[in-house]
């Protein structure tokens, strides 16, 4: 209301009202705007406010994606990449900036090793109705990914879709690993085998056997490094399933590591006797005693010369040696050398990996074995606070050092 006083009657005249209609129009509009600015202003902030919360939730749900542990690719209804997270980069090789708003028929143009991937979306969105989920299986490098693919909707209408990578080498590595350890014990096991059950049979036939023991002796030797065979076989075996348990303990004592090499130097090459190795024996002389599992350690020895002796050749040499590390006062150091065939550099990387061996020389030579000993050898040095290494020269032999602590260790 719009209220105007003046002291004498009748002052104001028709062109006043008139005046006074118009300025209360223009102040009636003005109050008018100004609601509605308020109005605006109050839509503004609620706007901003929901803008601001949606922009926070995208940043939440791209920071979930971005460091989640499997790999994650989005794809428009065009099949344009709109997201490409850090672990699909590492899976696929390729950088995020590289792909993001690209099509996916760019991409496998410029990157020809992308068409595996790419491929399976592309099928999977060829679908007119992509509704369904579809897992691929697929290798990239050395890897083993599967690709899951999931189709994105909304209020009906296809959106894209959501592609997940999971990395699976190490489940297929584990697959394989059993397949090889049950080929290699089934193998290990019927030569052995075989072996024995043919010269029984031998030794059961009395009547060839009465008048030539030279004969028995040398079925009989054959019998017992076939039995010593799966003996191993079976120990390794068990040595495994203990590690892999977590229910190995070491039981410290006291031991002159010298006499314990001395020992299982003599024991090994005794088993080798027909390949007439030359060893040599170099121990510095008052040694202090080191605080070690005797089983254990007698284990480790025993398995690396084994190791020097089967992979040397004929008239081949190993030596040993046992001394205060040089580089570790505090530590024990046993260097065994062989002249034998030597370690390719593609395989050194592989060297103690359980199941692994180098079949072109393990084939050559002839020698048993399932690949365990050299992945046993080194945990069964670490659960002692030990270290191992190797150095070898393909066609000249290696060598291997073991340095074990002079006192007990606890993790």
């Amino acid at each position: 209301v719009l209220v105007m006083f003046h002291t004498q009657p009748y002052a104001f005249t028709d062109p006043d009202m008139s005046l006074m209609i118009a300025s209360a129009n223009q102040l009636a509009a003005a109050i008018n705007n100004s609601e509605f600015y308020l109005l605006v202003r109050e839509q503004s902030q609620r706007l901003g406010e929901l803008l601001r919360a949606e922009q926070q939730q995208l940043q939440r749900n791209r920071a979930i994606l971005q460091g989640i542990a499997d790999g994650v690719l989005l794809t428009d209804e065009h099949n344009h990449i709109r997201l490409f997270n850090p672990i699909a980069e590492q899976m696929l090789g390729l950088k995020s900036s590289d792909v993001i708003d690209k099509s996916l028929e760019e991409v496998v143009e410029v990157y020809r090793d992308t068409s595996a991937w790419v491929t399976a979306i592309l099928n999977a969105s060829a679908d007119e109705q992509p509704r369904h989920i579809s897992t691929n299986r697929i290798t990239v490098s050395e890897l083993v990914l599967n690709m899951t693919i999931a189709p994105v909707y909304h209020e009906g209408f296809y959106l894209g879709s959501v592609t997940v990578f999971h990395d699976v080498t190490r489940d297929v590595e584990v697959d394989q690993m059993k397949n090889q350890f049950i080929l290699n014990v089934s193998h290990e096991l019927r030569t052995p085998l075989t072996s024995i059950k043919g010269y029984a049979d031998l030794l059961l036939m009395r009547r060839s056997m009465e008048n030539n023991s030279e004969m028995a002796d040398r079925l009989l030797n054959t019998i017992k490094q076939n039995v010593d065979r799966l003996s191993t076989l079976v120990d390794d075996i068990l040595s495994i399933a203990e590690l892999d348990s977590g229910k190995t303990h070491i039981k410290y004592e006291a031991l002159d590591l010298g006499n314990l090499v001395t020992i299982q130097l003599t024991n090994v090459r005794n088993n080798y006797y027909s390949k007439n190795i030359e060893t040599s024996l170099v121990i510095q002389p008052k040694l202090p005693l080191a605080w070690l599992d005797r089983t254990k350690t007698s284990q480790i020895i025993a398995n690396v010369m084994d190791n020097a002796f089967s992979y040397n050749r004929k008239d081949g040499r190993v030596d040993v040696n046992v001394e205060i590390n040089p580089d570790n006062p505090s530590e024990l150091l046993v260097a065994i050398s062989d002249t034998g065939v030597g370690i390719p550099d593609e395989f050194k990387h592989r060297v103690w990996d359980r199941f692994a061996r180098f079949d072109e020389h393990a084939l050559e030579l002839d020698i048993p074995g399932t690949g365990l000993g050299l992945s046993i050898v080194r945990e069964l040095v670490q659960l002692q606070g030990g270290r191992i290494w190797f150095h070898s020269v393909l066609g000249s032999g290696t060598s291997f050092y073991i340095a074990f602590p002079m006192q007990p260790y606890h993790p």
